[in-house]
């Protein structure tokens, strides 16, 4: 919701003046008689919270009271804020201990004054890459390779040979024929393979 500063378009600090002048010229902007049909209702609302930002803005009494009400609103503003910023903190503090929980660390890095900080942990890892053990493939290895060699070639095979019995079906050959001929494309790929073959 706006506040009366908001309502006259003026700054908090804005002079008795400043706001006399911004108010009269509110009034001739939004005053019903200046406003089409549709809008005659909106701009009396409008032009009742004007009046009314006024009335307690150009009243140095008003005005303070309403200053001192806007800070304190400010001040509860701020505390919340700072409430909200605080349970934020806790609960990262919770969820970095569930996580420094979770993860494990070798016994070599422990000891009894050891703090653990997972990212920090994570980041001083040192890999000793001569400790790596190199691949060496076994029988094991070379028999599953040979497998799936098979199994490919079969697979090929199979393809190969029902489209062969297939081709020698009068009514797929016919379909593959009259394909060939009613279709550019496809007569096109064809002839791109074939030539790609026969050279």
């Amino acid at each position: 919701m706006k506040n009366y500063y908001e309502i006259l378009e003026v700054n908090q600090n804005a002079s008795k003046e400043v706001i006399e002048k911004v108010y009269k010229l509110l009034v001739k902007k939004y005053h019903p008689d200046t406003q089409i049909e549709e809008k005659k209702n909106s701009a009396e609302e409008v032009l009742k919270q004007i009046n009314l930002a006024y009335e307690t803005l150009s009243d140095e009494k008003k005005r303070r009271e309403y200053d001192e009400y806007l800070n304190g609103l400010k001040d509860e503003q701020i505390n919340k804020l700072k409430d909200e910023n605080a349970f934020l903190k806790s609960q990262v503090v919770t969820l970095e201990n569930k996580i420094s929980n979770m993860l494990t660390i070798p016994n070599t890095q422990r000891s009894s004054n050891f703090s653990f900080q997972p990212l920090q942990y994570l980041k001083n890892i040192n890999y000793n890459h001569s400790e790596r053990t190199t691949f060496k493939p076994d029988k094991t290895y070379f028999k599953r390779k040979f497998k799936d060699l098979v199994a490919i070639v079969l697979t090929i095979f199979i393809i190969v040979f029902v489209g062969f019995v297939l081709w020698h079906i009068p009514v797929f050959h016919d379909y593959c024929i009259s394909l060939y001929e009613n279709n550019s494309l496809i007569r096109n790929l064809i002839n791109i393979i074939s030539n790609f073959f026969v050279k």
